[in-house]
């Protein structure tokens, strides 16, 4: 995980997002209910240009890049509540289920964590399911977006 500060918010928040994930779910396994193993070993910021057209190419983790907006938040120091999605893609639903909770345990136990790096209030705020097909694979999508807040001192001009 990376200080996040004014000067790089979008990218420090979007690798502080990401650096919880690799060390807490990537290169984890998830046993489904008939013993098939599946280990997660992918994560990226944007789904690759290439299609993925075998099932070896899933699981795969996209962490997105955070929106943000600002406001006031004292005479001198301003608030940015931002929102950040992370995307689970598998050919499996149940491991897809398995792989939502491992990520939304994962920012949860590491609220103290990524408070130390400048980003507060970090929660759950929505999930998302769905199902695609890509070729002739059923790719089973969960989402996990999260909303946070990172406050910071204003430059001054006179």
């Amino acid at each position: 995980m990376v200080d996040v500060n004014k000067s790089t918010l979008t990218k420090n928040i979007w690798k502080t997002f990401k650096d919880r994930i690799v060390s807490e779910v990537v290169n984890t396994s998830e046993t489904l209910s008939d013993s098939t193993i599946v280990t997660l070993s992918k994560v990226a910021a944007s789904y690759p240009d290439k299609a993925f057209e075998t099932k070896s190419n899933y699981p795969m983790c996209i962490v997105t890049t955070p929106t943000m907006s600002t406001e006031k938040f004292t005479l001198a120091r301003s608030k940015v509540d931002g929102m950040i999605d992370v995307e689970i893609y598998t050919n499996q639903s149940e491991s897809a289920d398995g792989y939502v909770d491992k990520i939304i345990d994962a920012i949860e136990t590491g609220k103290l964590a990524f408070a130390s790096n400048g980003l507060h209030m970090v929660h759950l705020d929505s999930t998302e399911s769905d199902m695609v097909q890509r070729g002739s694979i059923k790719i089973h999508v969960r989402i996990a977006r999260f909303t946070f807040q990172f406050r910071y001192t204003d430059t001054g001009a006179f």
